[in-house]
């Protein structure tokens, strides 16, 4: 239960950081079924980073879907979030991402 309210609070913190900062990047690594980024990619085996200006998150995941339109990670399955040293562990884990370079 402890897992599930920090990994829900650290959600709740990335959202709102993502979403007030002025650029986000995303890295997606991993084995992707089809290259066109200009609509949902699904990545298996997956890890992504993300990346607010100084601030860095690292997550991984079995698979995690990025979608272009509305500017979200799905991870599915087991996920770990790690950031500032911290890592956090969670289960399908939906990210809203600010503005993307």
């Amino acid at each position: 239960m402890k897992t599930k309210l920090l990994s829900c609070a650290l959600g709740i913190f990335w959202a709102a950081a993502l979403a007030a900062a002025p650029a986000t990047s995303v890295l997606l690594m991993g084995d992707a079924a089809d290259r066109d980024f200009s609509r949902p990619v699904a990545v298996t085996k997956a890890r992504a980073i993300v990346r607010t200006g100084a601030e860095q998150v690292v997550i991984t995941a079995a698979r995690i879907t990025f979608d272009p339109a509305t500017k979200t990670l799905a991870c599915v399955g087991e996920v770990a979030f790690e950031t500032a040293g911290r890592v956090v562990r969670a289960k399908d884990l939906v990210l809203e991402l600010g503005d993307i370079s």
